[in-house]
């Protein structure tokens, strides 16, 4: 092997494996096995003789989280064989994912950072499948002989701990995951309204919104369809700083839209920033759609959008999917009490 090459790979050895497991940008990064990513596929029911792609993923990085490089070992106890290991960083990669102390996968200069559904997959292994089915396993870096463990190096070369979220079945279910290792964090781009009560106020008439800008881009304006065409009723706006919420409710086609924004695009809300939109409104609440956008009409609903509740359809209603928005009063309450007034002023 060539001096500089074994330069380097000592380099990322020891990136990987000195840096001190301070609490860095990744506190509660998570690994796992899928075999269609982002979908959390673990398990595959393979014919003989097929082949098939198991990917290493990685989730949950903290704010403005990334990767340098992480390492992991896989114990295989299906029939098949193991045709092919890719690094997907961009960097080194040293080590058989098979063999312990396991695979080392290191980034390239820049440090890489999450995709649009806040996952990074550090690598792809391809295998032959035989028979009998079996599982395959993520074990921490060095079981018998020295390794990183559990350590994952952040885009500032300090280190934090993954968890192992999910292993593969092949031909069976899968061996389940580490306890208790789940994402803390907001999914990407996405927009709360539940739960109410506790610390969190209930609408109405209190309606707010917790929206995560996501991992991939920045967000200048935010967006809710509302059914109270009157702004009369919305008070106590709470803005991002230096945004503002337009002084109207905006029809566009047949609905009803509010919006806050950032008309300078000085300000916007950056990866993994989570803000809490909000206004007061008396009126009773319907499920309504939401958008986020990022262009040069920030107030605007529909330019530039990055993310709308249309891409969440499969999550629950206040958890992705729509959220709780103000609706005008009734007719039938104007209409009775217009009725009585007529009634008793003949």
């Amino acid at each position: 092997m060539e001096p500089k090459r074994i330069l380097a790979l000592a380099t990322a050895i020891l990136l990987l494996w000195c840096c001190s497991a301070l609490a860095a940008q990744n506190p509660d990064a998570r690994i796992y096995l899928d075999v269609d990513p982002p979908n959390l596929v673990h398990r595959v029911d393979p014919s003989p003789s097929a082949t098939f792609d198991v990917y290493v993923c990685v989730d949950c990085f903290g704010q403005d989280g990334g990767t340098r490089g992480t390492a992991f070992l896989l114990v295989r106890t299906f029939g098949g064989f193991k045709l092919a290991q890719t690094a997907l960083l961009g960097g080194l990669d040293f080590g058989d994912a098979e063999v312990d102390p396991g695979w080392t996968i290191a980034a390239g200069a820049d440090c890489v950072y999450p995709d649009a559904d806040g996952v990074v997959c550090v690598g792809v292994v391809t295998y032959l499948y035989t028979t009998p089915g079996g599982t395959l396993d993520l074990l921490p870096h060095g079981q018998l002989n020295p390794g990183t463990g559990r350590e994952i190096l952040d885009c500032n070369f300090e280190s934090d701990f993954y968890c192992i979220y999910a292993n593969l079945g092949v031909g069976e279910d899968p061996n389940p995951g580490q306890p208790d290792c789940e994402c803390v964090h907001f999914p990407a781009r996405r927009v709360h309204c539940e739960p109410q009560g506790g610390d969190n106020p209930v609408h109405p008439p209190d309606y707010w919104y917790d929206a995560c800008a996501g991992w991939e881009t920045y967000v200048t304006g935010f967006h809710v369809q509302v059914f109270d065409g009157d702004i009369r009723n919305y008070t106590d706006w709470s803005d991002p700083w230096a945004w503002t919420h337009c002084d109207s409710v905006r029809q566009f086609g047949e609905e009803l839209w509010v919006s806050w924004c950032d008309p300078e695009l000085e300000n916007p809300l950056f990866w993994g920033d989570v803000f809490r939109f909000q206004f007061e409104n008396p009126n009773p609440s319907a499920w309504g759609h939401w958008t986020m956008t990022a262009g040069p009409d920030p107030c605007h609903p529909f330019a530039d959008v990055i993310a709308s509740s249309w891409d969440y359809e499969g999550e629950p209603d206040g958890y992705g999917f729509r959220v709780h928005v103000p609706v005008a009063p009734t007719a039938v309450r104007e209409e009775s009490w217009g009725t009585i007034k007529a009634l008793y002023t003949r």
